[in-house]
């Protein structure tokens, strides 16, 4: 059985996504480790200030 990369992504701002699945999954499959897993996650102001605050220690959203 051939390993595949497991690949999510999480649009937390739009109603339709903006990300086409077969597209990310197409690019980062060439250039990702095979038994590799990834999460893309879009998200909005207030939560990327509070990833920010969490992994960065800074306190504005980017």
């Amino acid at each position: 059985m051939e390993l595949k990369p497991i690949i999510a992504i999480q649009d937390m701002v739009h109603t339709k996504p903006i990300l086409k699945k077969t597209l990310c999954h197409k690019w980062l499959a060439s250039i990702i480790d095979k038994n590799a897993e990834i999460t893309i996650r879009i998200v909005g102001s207030d939560e990327s200030k509070k990833l920010n605050n969490m992994y960065r220690k800074k306190k504005y959203p980017t």
